[in-house]
């Protein structure tokens, strides 16, 4: 069984912790039964492979037998702690694999298992269903999917060095000034319309934020270098997730290269896919 899971970018500027979308990269992972657990290919082995830890967590959390498997990766586009949800990847590979080689509980019985060990819906979601997609979660988890401009041109920006999630959270303000949240709440209320109808100067206005984005950019080294350009195009450039991807939006075809990143365009694409 192969199972084929997109890249995401989160925390869209104004939907932080609650908008993100899926992208055209991918990680995809073999599961084959075993008399032991085995892992191929992938360059975190053992206690601190993700895939494998999903996996375990899905029998222990039901109660059930767990199914040794050997795990290949046989796909890896979607690199570590780059802003870019390899966690989230990861983490559905695995649940979704152990639950076709046991229970089959349909889909949306695996979501809250993949939230609570990922701890981020506006990544699982997206890769799970795909598209662009809003979360709250209130007793449950409420959803719902935006459509996307297709006149829109998406840009991915992949440094070489990583980033912590936490400590890039525990950067941020725990307390915002009421006009601060107003700022962002205001623009929110227009990003479902404006991704629709992809008019590049109001979705610029709208994804302006004052709660994170500017926090996050300073611990991204040539970010500035990188904002000076993407200004000049008249582009929109955003951290994706926590950094340290830089996302540029463009209403045209661009043809982006900056020192020490790598560039590459992606559209918004499909959720996970399982193949026998």
């Amino acid at each position: 069984m192969k199972i084929r899971v997109p890249g995401t970018t989160s925390n869209l500027a104004v939907g932080f912790d609650c908008i993100g979308a899926a992208l055209s990269l991918f990680n995809e992972f073999e599961f084959l039964k075993s008399e032991v657990y085995q892992l191929i290919d992938f360059d975190v082995k053992n206690d601190e492979n993700l895939v494998l830890n999903a996996y375990k967590k899905y029998f222990e959390h039901f109660g059930i037998i767990d199914v040794p498997v050997t795990i290949k990766q046989i796909l890896n586009e979607v690199p570590l702690s780059r802003g870019l949800g390899s966690s989230a990847t990861c983490i559905i590979a695995g649940i979704l694999a152990a639950n076709e080689l046991s229970l089959k509980l349909p889909l949306e019985e695996c979501l809250d298992l993949m939230v609570e060990m990922e701890g981020h819906p506006d990544n699982i979601y997206p890769a799970v269903y795909g598209g662009m997609v809003s979360v709250f979660v209130d007793k449950i988890t409420y959803s719902r999917q935006y459509d996307v401009h297709p006149g829109l041109h998406f840009f991915v920006n992949i440094p070489d060095h990583k980033t912590s999630t936490r400590e890039l959270r525990d950067a941020l303000n725990q307390q915002v000034y009421l006009q601060d949240a107003v700022y962002n709440v205001s623009r929110a209320l227009h990003l479902d319309y404006a991704l629709r109808v992809g008019e590049l100067e109001y979705l610029k206005a709208v994804l302006k934020d004052k709660l994170h984005q500017d926090i996050r950019a300073g611990f991204i080294p040539g970010y500035e270098d990188v904002k000076g350009q993407v200004d000049n195009e008249g582009d929109i450039l955003l951290v994706s997730g926590s950094g340290s991807t830089l996302l540029i939006i463009s209403d045209r075809p661009k043809e982006y290269s900056f020192e020490g990143f790598i560039t590459k365009e992606v559209v918004i694409t499909s959720g996970v896919k399982i193949c026998e």
